[in-house]
């Protein structure tokens, strides 16, 4: 049963690994930051807390600010953590709602064929 389980969970577990991997790059475009993990790249460190905010242990963003950034307005600054919250929520809904309801739904699949 445990290998017709991980078989009919290839496709969980691509889409979910794609996910993660897009809104680690959305998270570095917006020059997010949790900063909880030391001593590693910075694309590893946004890609495992995304993986850590897909599996519930939600961490809320830090992010750069753009008032150093000379010439620029407030409204700018605004956007940027509007954004920020913006995508790091559609990252918890998408991730954590939508993906544990199918994982859920691929695993009973599974049980009722078995």
């Amino acid at each position: 049963m445990l290998t017709i389980v991980m078989g009919d969970l290839t496709y969980f577990q691509t889409f979910f690994a794609f996910l993660i991997t897009l809104f680690t790059a959305i998270q570095k475009i917006l020059s997010m930051n949790f900063g909880t993990y030391v001593d590693m790249p910075a694309g590893a460190t946004l890609w495992f807390s995304s993986f850590e905010n897909s599996i519930g242990n939600i961490n809320n963003p830090a992010y750069l600010k753009l008032k150093d950034v000379k010439g620029l307005s407030p409204f700018f600054e605004n956007v940027q953590l509007t954004m920020i919250y913006g995508f790091w929520f559609l990252n918890q809904y998408i991730i954590l709602v939508i993906m544990l309801n199918f994982l859920i739904s691929v695993i009973g699949e599974t049980y009722a064929k078995v």
